[in-house]
């Protein structure tokens, strides 16, 4: 199932689409343009590794090329409108471990999965990430890679940008940001979201765990 809100009235409305995916967390779900939804990777019982894309005006799902990495869930994703793409970073293995991946989907045609390497952020989860139209880049912030809430001070709270068409495997640079009064706490589990009428990446850390 799924439910949208209406942008005027500010209400609702649980949607039925028929077929669509089965119940899931830990998923990834970005807007890629045109109407359309992709939802990836999932922490279920089986961790399965469909790939899915959803019409909004049409009110339908549509199954697309599966994962080709290891399972995985409860990584971060955004999806660069420049480039086409929409990049998922980090997560949990469905054996254990954290994953440091970075990977890279493009819609066309049956939809490709691309591999572009470890470099970067490093293993972790529960981070956010934001794509900044206007600088085209993707922002990341923070993330554990601790249990999920069992060690605060396992928290990140850096900074990181990638930029997709630098080089043959994009490129993670980790930002030094100044703050007035201050910088974020470290935090997972925060929602991300970029702003392009203010060009600012907002972030919210209530009910995120801090420290």
């Amino acid at each position: 199932k799924g439910v949208k809100v209406g942008a005027s009235e500010g209400a609702w409305t649980q949607l039925t689409p028929s077929p669509a995916p089965g119940s899931r967390d830990g998923h990834q779900l970005v807007y890629i343009g045109g109407g359309n939804i992709f939802i990836a990777w999932d922490h279920t019982s089986a961790f399965s590794l469909e790939s899915w894309r959803y019409n909004a005006p049409g009110n339908w799902w549509t199954p697309r090329a599966n994962f080709c990495g290891a399972s995985r869930a409860q990584g971060a994703a955004a999806y660069d409108s420049q480039s086409g793409l929409a990049i998922f970073h980090g997560g949990q293995f469905s054996a254990g471990g954290g994953v440091a991946e970075t990977w890279s989907y493009s819609d066309t045609g049956a939809g490709t999965w691309t591999n572009r390497g470890t470099a970067g952020p490093g293993v972790r989860f529960w981070h956010a990430m934001a794509y900044d139209s206007q600088s085209d880049r993707t922002v990341l912030f923070g993330g554990t890679n601790a249990t999920r809430n069992s060690n605060s001070s396992a928290n990140f709270s850096d900074t990181w940008v990638y930029h997709a068409d630098a080089g043959a495997n994009g490129t993670w640079t980790q930002m030094t940001p100044t703050g007035v009064p201050a910088l974020p706490p470290p935090a997972n589990s925060h929602p991300m979201v970029y702003n392009s009428d203010a060009d600012r990446v907002i972030m919210v850390l209530a009910g995120a765990s801090q420290g």
